[in-house]
């Protein structure tokens, strides 16, 4: 790495951590289960988010009622 500017690499300090909130846990459940059908290939990329995008919504409109 001799000539590098390694220095550049950590000159700014990382952004916090967001805080958790309620929903967290019961959001991300969401995200982890439809991510296999990725992964197995049933799904594209686009597919996932947008399907995951939509249960997320709903999943949060049943959560804050």
């Amino acid at each position: 790495m001799k000539g590098k500017n390694i220095k550049s690499m950590f000159a700014l300090k990382p952004a916090p951590i967001p805080a958790k909130t309620i929903y967290d846990l019961r959001i991300d459940a969401v995200y982890t289960r439809a991510i296999s059908d990725v992964v197995l290939g049933k799904k594209n990329i686009n597919d996932y988010l947008r399907e995951t995008q939509e249960m997320t919504e709903k999943k949060l409109a049943e959560l804050k009622k």
